[in-house]
């Protein structure tokens, strides 16, 4: 029994040594962000219109209302504003009051509806024909990209190929191969201009032969961003 100590301790201390042995070394990563944008002429308006009425009573001042919303509606489809792109708002009725808060005869009622002018072109017709059949307010127009979805996967793409662009120098900084990618993560934003009424084409025309309210649609940005983990070697 004694001659068999020694070979049971060297076996014991070999199968102590195989997990030292066959530990693998640290995977080696690279974390990096891509970021990309693009631009794209905005195709779609949005105008909100609102409308009040006043009358002796809160039944009175809201058929009032009421009417003139209907007509404002009815002057936007014989526009070519179709049915899905009408949306009506909240409608209120309240006592009249001065701008102290003490109360007046009478009630006034306010509603309102907003249009999605698909020909961007008619916006500035749209804008005019709805005060003309009795808005009294006019919120907009805001100008957007209808479908973004096809800029914003563009941007995604562009945002990859700027990710593995930094990794490639990183890598090559510190002495290592680039890999693929073993994790990904994005992130995307539509960013619109600010909405403006230009006034470049108000001047000079005859009072005869009026012309649209002028707008200018601009342009909107779409970000993308990814964030991705490399194997380096």
């Amino acid at each position: 029994m004694p001659r068999l100590r020694f070979p049971l301790v060297c076996l014991l201390a070999a199968l102590l040594l195989v997990p030292a042995a066959s530990a693998q070394a640290p995977a080696r990563t690279i974390s990096v962000a891509g970021d990309a944008s693009l631009t794209a002429a905005n195709d779609t308006a949005r105008v909100g219109f609102g409308v009040e009425g006043r009358g002796p009573t809160a039944l009175v001042a809201l058929r009032r209302s009421s009417a003139r919303l209907r007509r404002v509606i009815s002057a936007l489809r014989g526009l070519g504003v179709a049915d899905r792109d009408l949306r009506t708002g909240r409608v209120s009725v309240s006592r009249r009051r001065d701008r102290r808060g003490r109360k007046l005869p009478g009630y006034i009622a306010r509603g309102g509806v907003s249009a999605v002018v698909r020909d961007v072109k008619q916006t500035g017709a749209v804008v005019e024909t709805g005060v003309n059949s009795g808005a009294t307010s006019v919120s907009g127009p805001t100008f957007f990209i209808d479908d973004p979805q096809a800029l914003l996967r563009r941007a995604l793409v562009l945002a990859f190929r700027d990710a593995r662009s930094k990794a490639e120098e990183l890598a090559a900084e510190a002495g290592l191969t680039l890999g693929g990618a073993v994790r990904i993560r994005e992130s995307t934003f539509v960013g619109s201009d600010d909405d403006f009424f230009s006034d470049d084409e108000a001047g000079g025309a005859p009072e005869s032969a009026p012309r649209p309210a002028p707008t200018r649609p601009g342009r909107s940005r779409v970000f993308g961003t990814v964030y991705v983990v490399f194997e380096a070697r």
